[in-house]
């Protein structure tokens, strides 16, 4: 009887050593995708801004996409990478593309006052973007939508 008690701990051990190293091996793959794509971002070269745009709308390279985003957000533009927003999160189905279109369609609209209020019709667009990046687990849409829902 000794014995099988025995023999189930040891198994029990194993099992269990076993879960935590396929777990652990999950969360460093994971966790070393993330510095890949951090450390590409960083290290892509200086590009043009022609070159990156054809790139994002011709491959849906996602570093050459937050460059093109980036230098448009520096120059206080956001509204100017719109289009490249929307090919990333339809035709690539980038989800913190979706975000970005939510962003840049509102942004306008609280940049400039002398448009008014945003419309009803771009207002649905705007959050229906919004709503599909949630759905895809965008964290940045997560928290944007909890934001406006609780308003």
């Amino acid at each position: 009887m000794m014995n099988k008690k025995k023999y189930f701990i040891y198994s029990l051990k194993v099992f269990l050593y076993l879960i935590c190293l396929i777990v652990g091996f999950g969360i460093g793959a994971q966790t070393s995708l993330e510095y890949r794509f951090k450390q590409a971002c960083k290290t892509v070269p200086p590009k043009g801004l022609d070159s990156l745009k054809k790139t994002v709308i011709k491959m849906g390279d996602i570093p050459a996409y937050h460059l093109l985003k980036n230098e448009f957000r520096k120059k206080k533009h956001p509204q100017e990478y719109l289009i490249y927003s929307i090919v990333m999160a339809d035709k690539y189905h980038y989800a913190p593309a979706n975000y970005d279109v939510y962003y840049c369609l509102t942004s306008v609209f609280d940049a400039n006052s002398s448009l008014g209020k945003i419309d009803k019709r771009t207002k649905k667009l705007a959050l229906d973007y919004l709503e599909r990046g949630m759905k895809l687990n965008d964290p940045i849409a997560k928290k944007e939508f909890a934001k406006l829902d609780s308003r």
